[in-house]
């Protein structure tokens, strides 16, 4: 799916440079190719992509969610929760960014709160019985330690859930923060 979706943005590019036309991606899919620069460890060129959308449109929630993902992914584990927080005050619904601050809270060794956040994450994946937000695919497998944040809520049907959520995190470089 990302081959297709980086093909699709080749031939827009290449449209825009061979007529001249000065040409604005929609969001979406600046997003998605931020996603992919995250996922190829372009991680500067992908907050670059991000920042873009949110000059823009600041409320929008995926793009706080993937900024997150990318402070993650630099160790900037503060800024991360910071930008997850703020893609759930705007998007309560997004199982991904609740995920996400799950494992991060685990790692800081708050088990309550990372419970919290993991449980809410579980709660929506029952209720849609899928494992997609916003449209975005994530990458990254799921780190030994976000399945251990798991076990506490003991039902096999979460660990699926949260471990299928959980491939696009990327790796938390230091818990501390």
């Amino acid at each position: 799916r990302h081959a297709e979706d980086l093909a699709n943005l080749a031939v827009v590019v290449r449209a825009a440079i061979l007529t001249g036309v000065n040409v604005t991606l929609p969001d979406a899919l600046v997003l998605r190719l931020a996603v992919i620069l995250l996922k190829q460890k372009r991680i500067d060129d992908s907050i670059a992509e991000i920042n873009k959308v949110l000059q823009i449109d600041n409320g929008n929630a995926p793009a706080h969610n993937i900024l997150g993902s990318a402070y993650l992914a630099k160790g900037m584990n503060e800024e991360g929760m910071n930008e997850l927080n703020r893609a759930t005050e705007l998007d309560p619904k997004m199982a991904d960014a609740h995920v996400k601050k799950g494992l991060l809270l685990f790692g800081k060794g708050k088990e309550r709160e990372a419970e919290t956040e993991l449980t809410t994450a579980l709660k929506m994946f029952e209720k849609r019985n899928t494992v997609q937000d916003q449209g975005y695919t994530w990458a990254h497998e799921i780190r030994p330690s976000s399945a251990e944040a798991v076990e506490p809520l003991g039902q096999a049907q979460g660990r699926n859930a949260l471990a299928h959520a959980g491939r696009g995190l990327p790796e938390i470089k230091a818990a501390g923060g």
